[in-house]
C-alpha cells in the first residue's frame, strides 16, 4: 500500500486466505477474489476508453473504488449464501410438514406426541442443515 490510509480489500483478502502453498483456504475467498479482480479489470479497461471520476491517473483504479468493487462483490455472495440456505430451510419445512399430517392421519390416536415429535425431529434438522450451510460457506 503506497501510503493510503485505508487498506486495499482484495490484497488483504490475497495475504490471509492462502494457504502457505499459495491456494485459496477456502473455495468461497477463491470465487471472490476472482469475481472482484475480473471486475476490477473490467472497470480499468473502460479508464482506457475515457477518463472518470474513479481514476487516480494512469496508476488504474483508486483503492477506494477497488473496496467499492470488493463490498458489492461480497454482499451478492452473502446474498446467495442467505437464499441457498432460506431454499434448503423451505424443503426441509415442506418435508416435515407432510410427514407431520401423514404421521397424524395414520395414527390419529397418537396425535399430540407424534405432532410434537414431528415439531421436535424438525426444528433438530433445521438447525443441523443451518449449522451445516454456514461451516461450508
Amino acid at each position: 500500500m503506497t501510503g493510503e490510509s485505508t487498506p486495499d480489500f482484495l490484497l488483504l483478502l490475497d495475504e490471509t486466505h492462502r494457504k502457505p502453498d499459495g491456494s485459496f483456504i477456502d473455495r468461497k475467498s477463491e470465487e471472490i477474489y476472482k469475481e472482484v479482480s475480473s471486475k476490477i479489470q473490467e472497470e480499468e479497461s473502460l479508464l482506457c476508453l475515457g477518463d472518470t471520476t474513479e481514476s487516480t491517473g494512469s496508476d488504474g483504479l483508486s483503492v477506494q473504488a477497488k473496496n467499492k468493487i470488493y463490498a458489492h462483490v461480497s454482499y451478492l455472495f452473502q446474498l446467495n449464501i442467505v437464499s441457498d440456505i432460506w431454499h434448503r430451510l423451505n424443503i426441509v419445512a415442506t418435508f416435515f410438514c407432510c410427514f407431520g399430517f401423514v404421521c397424524c392421519g395414520l395414527h390419529y390416536v397418537f396425535d399430540g406426541i407424534i405432532a410434537v415429535f414431528c415439531v421436535a425431529l424438525y426444528f433438530s434438522v433445521v438447525a443441523s442443515i443451518v449449522s451445516l450451510c454456514f461451516t461450508l460457506n
